[in-house]
């Protein structure tokens, strides 16, 4: 099974999941993201929405879908740091 942390630091392994997982690979790998590219890994994340729909309890839907809207915020916000020091804002 992957791990979340990384054993020696506590460190969340979210970097290394994405940049070693094969759809970012592929994507990123003539340095462009096409709208088409973009399209498709939309509809790859709904049919991952489907299956937790579908195959979740309703307590872990609920701390998945959690865990996810926390990480979007992180994003969300990290983004918004970088802007204003870019002075993008």
């Amino acid at each position: 099974m992957k791990r979340f942390f990384d054993e020696e630091t506590g460190i969340l392994l979210l970097d290394e999941a994405v940049s070693n997982h094969p759809g970012f690979q592929a994507i990123v790998e003539d340095k462009m993201v096409s709208d088409a590219e973009i399209i498709s890994q939309a509809e790859t994340v709904i049919q991952y929405f489907k299956k937790i729909d579908e195959q979740l309890s309703e307590p872990d839907k609920k701390l998945v879908l959690d865990a996810i809207a926390e990480l979007c915020v992180l994003y969300q916000i990290n983004i918004m740091k970088e802007a204003k020091t870019n002075g993008s804002i």
